[in-house]
């Protein structure tokens, strides 16, 4: 793989990964984004302007990873600092070629580009539900310095403090394992789609979420108790670590008993007795698919989707994800 900063000939494979981001960007921001064919003309000023590029991965000589980048100076003024920083608008990895060091690659280039200007600080934003990608550039050194917030004039109100306390006790008892913790940021992720796509009621979101973030809590006590992570040994320590989490974040008893029947019997299929459930089977197991052996047999794969994706959204992803360039 070679990183390199992009020509001219390379607008046409730029435009298509940026336009593959822009979807994603439209899944997880829909009243917010929206459905846009980036034009030839802005990628040509972005790469022509000396303080702009597109920093590109390349395998086989063909583009693998995009980073879009600008040199910023903040002015001189009463209550700003002075300072230089590399602003990243959008960093994408084609979906084929992802989870095999790209996007750290494409980091490092970046800081390469941006010493060379004498850049003090790199910065970039994050959509919120984005987890694997917030846990992708935390793991890169990037730390949170400012929180953009928006209140929505609304008759329904809803809260997601549980959710982000339960985020917050999760990076805690996975301190030390950035690969859980971006494991469980992509069920997350995975959770939430398919919530959208069945139209989860706003109420019942924020369990479903939290069921999510502990589905795997209590694989690292497994292994220190036990000697394993054995789906018996991961179940029975998660849902008391589950419970312990859960009543110290003050959560409604009668919702962590629930919680803790998910937890204690997420990797038994037989279990399952509820769309909360449902859901949470399906996320993980679009996670776990790529790493199982199932992946070589289209088949085989086949039946492992039919088989235990029930939902709509659930199925439609599992198929577009899996079976689509097979």
């Amino acid at each position: 793989m070679n990183i390199r900063i992009a020509t001219l000939e390379d607008i046409k494979e730029i435009k298509r990964l940026l336009d593959k981001l822009n979807e994603s960007s439209v899944e997880l921001l829909p009243n917010f984004f929206k459905i846009s064919k980036v034009k030839n003309k802005e990628v040509l000023k972005i790469i022509e302007d000396r303080n702009s590029d597109f920093v590109l991965a390349i395998e086989d000589e063909k583009v693998i990873g995009v980073g879009e980048i600008y040199f910023k100076e903040t002015k001189d003024e009463p209550v700003l600092v002075k300072n230089t920083y590399v602003y990243i608008q959008n960093l994408i990895v084609d979906e084929r070629f992802r989870n095999k060091g790209v996007g750290k690659e494409l980091i490092d280039g970046i800081k390469n580009w941006g010493l060379k200007r004498n850049a003090k600080h790199f910065r970039l934003s994050v959509i919120p539900s984005n987890y694997s990608a917030i846990g992708f550039y935390e793991n890169e050194g990037f730390e949170a310095f400012m929180h953009s917030m928006e209140m929505k004039v609304s008759d329904e109100e809803f809260s997601e403090e549980y959710k982000q306390k339960t985020l917050k006790e999760m990076r805690k008892v996975f301190k030390g394992f950035p690969l859980q913790i971006d494991h469980t940021l992509n069920v997350l992720g995975y959770a939430e789609k398919i919530m959208d796509g069945e139209n989860i009621k706003t109420e019942d979101r924020e369990f479903i979420s939290i069921v999510a973030i502990l589905h795997d809590i209590g694989i690292i006590e497994a292994k220190r108790k036990h000697g394993s992570s054995d789906a018996p040994y991961q179940e029975r320590e998660g849902k008391i670590i589950a419970e312990e989490i859960l009543k110290e974040i003050g959560y409604d008893p009668k919702a962590i008993d629930r919680v803790c029947y998910i937890v204690g019997n997420h990797h038994t299929y037989s279990k399952i007795d509820g769309i909360d459930f449902q859901i949470l089977w399906e996320a993980d197991l679009l996670e776990n698919l790529k790493t199982r052996d199932a992946l070589n047999d289209k088949e085989k794969l086949k039946g492992v989707i039919d088989k235990n994706f029930k939902t709509k959204t659930g199925k439609g992803m599992a198929y577009r994800e899996y079976l689509q360039h097979k």
